[in-house]
């Protein structure tokens, strides 16, 4: 928009992803700072309301269309709308939790002293400190601060200000910024100077390359390749190079500006349990990479890049080893592997492998699904299971049943609503509802990406409230890991729409009704959403599978182990059978393996 010769850019569109709060809080005043810039605020309701809905996008829109109304809000106000997001974009807040994020701040390594003052500020505005504020957050800096010259000379400052905390933070960091550059101009310096009384001393020393003590230029390793990396002039015991395993998927798809990749698990193997390394031509350069078929995602170092004339993409995307080590992220692109396209992560450290994850592996038919397995357990790998038992959803009485009322649902999606409807009825999933009920749920469409689908998902807050949880404990990533200790090869089996194969009994069938055009329907599966489904669903996967040895399940996942071939694939077989036996479905494209040759993968 313009105002006299000026342009303002509209905020991009709101992230309903990841820290939903602070996306909110940050969209919403990018908001009101674009709304009075460009004199919006002047229009009319209606104008105001149109500017908005288009500009927050599409799937915050289609959140607007779940919100109801009373009759006493206008649904034309723009700030009554910002009400709405704003209730469901934060959460009522536990002041006590929020002060004990701040007390705990501590300043982190690798980050400025600016940037801790800042996170301290933004802590401190949900804490209700009101004039107490600045003293806090100065008590906070002298805690938490890393430095331990600077926290004595604070203390010792009987009289310290947070103003004057501020100067002193920045006047160190400077001082040490100034003292590095300075050492690294006088170390050069004398290593200059050094040379020349070095060269005629034939003196030992420690090396690099191959570990051992000799004179200069008289290296074991010379000439020789690395087995780890395929480089030369090393060997795999002095080879810098970093071992990256398995990017693991997000247990939720989120924004690219949310994204962060775990690394650390097991990488694709040979049968003697070699890594596996297939040369590639990369924009007519050859990359040797590593095949990793538990990655998510593909890796290059950014100096491997040189030559390449390919535009870098920024992203907030964070990867991380499995010790928690972050890696820096230069940014995306996309790359021709072998004439296909494929996107990489690029990364600034030199040493790391670069990695082809499984997606791109399978694409390049470096690894593709075996069909033998499969064919024998159609019954495993085909179709949407049901287990036994119906599960029993327990109410609290004391809790008011909520009727929310129809939704309104836009002309572009009511044929989609109507087939997907159709669709799951046929599964049996769910059922048309002909007597009266006392919950009523909301339901929310969401559109997927390529848009000839949509997903259909019950909105229970209300219901929620009122569900009695089991409290199964579910294990951490941690726990399953030191129980993988000695494994050799490894499994991974997905359980097919995991929650829609436990049944629910007639009155829990109820208590999921919802509302559409088409009537009032209900859930004859657990539906996704239920405060109690993940752990009701770990805890009935955990009882199948808890007696078989070397299994172990995490939610809808099940990891096979084994310390060889051999007894890898015996106890695999003991793990279809069950699902055999118990009626529940795999997902055949979501199966991983991490050896050579298995009945389910196969390395050409």
């Amino acid at each position: 928009m313009s105002q006299k010769g000026l342009t303002f850019a509209a905020p991009p569109c709101l992230h309903l992803e990841g820290n939903l709060t602070e996306n909110w809080r940050k969209w919403q005043q990018r908001f009101q700072f674009y709304l009075e810039a460009s004199e919006f605020d002047k229009k009319p309701k209606k104008q105001q309301k149109a500017i908005l809905l288009h500009i927050i996008g599409p799937d915050a829109l289609e959140l607007f269309n779940t919100f109801t109304f009373s009759e006493e809000e206008d649904i034309d106000d723009i700030w009554v709308i910002m009400q709405k997001f704003e209730e469901h974009c934060k959460p009522k807040r536990n002041l006590i939790y929020d002060r004990h994020q701040f007390l705990t701040k501590q300043q982190q390594e690798g980050e400025s002293f600016d940037q801790f003052v800042t996170e301290l500020k933004r802590l401190s505005a949900d804490c209700e400190f009101k004039e107490l504020k600045d003293s806090l957050i100065r008590d906070r800096i002298v805690c938490g601060i890393r430095s331990a010259q600077l926290k004595e000379r604070m203390l010792r400052d009987s009289d310290l200000t947070l103003d004057k905390a501020i100067t002193l933070g920045r006047a160190e960091e400077k001082a040490k910024q100034q003292l590095v550059e300075m050492r690294e101009t006088k170390v050069e310096a004398v290593k200059t100077a050094k040379r020349k009384d070095q060269r005629t001393k034939h003196k030992e020393y420690i090396c690099k390359r191959c570990g051992s003590r000799h004179e200069p230029k008289k290296c074991s390793a010379w000439g020789k390749v690395c087995k780890k990396c395929q480089k030369n002039n090393h060997f795999a015991s002095q080879c810098k190079t970093k071992a990256i395993h398995d990017i693991a998927q997000p247990q939720e798809e989120t924004s690219d500006s949310d994204e962060e990749f775990d690394i650390g698990s097991v990488t694709h193997q040979n049968k003697d349990g070699s890594e596996v390394y297939y040369m590639a031509n990369v924009e007519g350069i050859d990359v040797n990479f590593k095949i990793d078929t538990g990655a998510q995602v593909n890796i290059l170092p950014y100096h491997l890049m040189k030559g390449v004339k390919h535009k870098l993409y920024q992203t907030k995307a964070k990867l991380k080893t499995y010790t928690g080590t972050a890696i820096t992220v230069k940014g995306k692109t996309d790359l021709a592997v072998n004439g296909q396209k494929h996107e990489f992560f690029i990364v600034e450290d030199k040493h790391l492998t670069p990695i082809l994850g499984y997606r791109s592996a399978k694409k390049l038919e470096i690894i593709k699904i075996m069909s033998v397995t499969i064919k024998e357990y159609p019954t495993v790998f085909g179709g949407l299971g049901c287990l036994k038992e119906p599960y029993k959803i327990q109410i609290n009485k004391e809790v008011k049943p909520v009727i929310c009322p129809p939704r309104k649902i836009p002309v572009a999606l009511q044929q989609k609503l109507k087939d997907k409807l159709t669709d799951m009825e046929r599964k049996g999933v769910i059922k048309k509802v002909q007597v009266p009920t006392e919950w009523v749920n909301g339901l929310v469409i969401v559109e997927k990406q390529d848009s000839k689908d949509i997903r259909l998902c019950l909105d229970p807050r209300n219901l929620n409230k009122a569900i009695k949880r089991e409290h199964h404990h579910l294990p951490t990533i941690e726990e399953i890991t030191i129980r993988l200790t000695g494994a050799k090869v490894f499994s991974k089996l997905d359980a097919n729409s995991g929650y829609w194969q436990i049944p629910l009994d007639e009155d829990s069938q109820l208590l999921t009704t919802f509302n559409t055009p088409q009537g009032r329907y209900c859930f004859t599966r657990m539906p996704f959403g239920i405060t109690s489904a993940q752990e009701v669903f770990h805890k009935r996967i955990h009882e199948a599978f808890e007696d078989i040895e070397g299994v172990e399940t995490d939610i809808d996942d099940i990891l096979v182990r084994g310390k060889n071939t051999k007894e890898h694939d015996e106890r695999l077989r003991k793990v279809l059978n069950r699902c055999r036996k118990i009626n529940l479905t795999l997902n055949e494209k979501n199966v991983i393996s991490t050896k050579r040759k298995l009945p389910i993968l196969d390395t050409n």
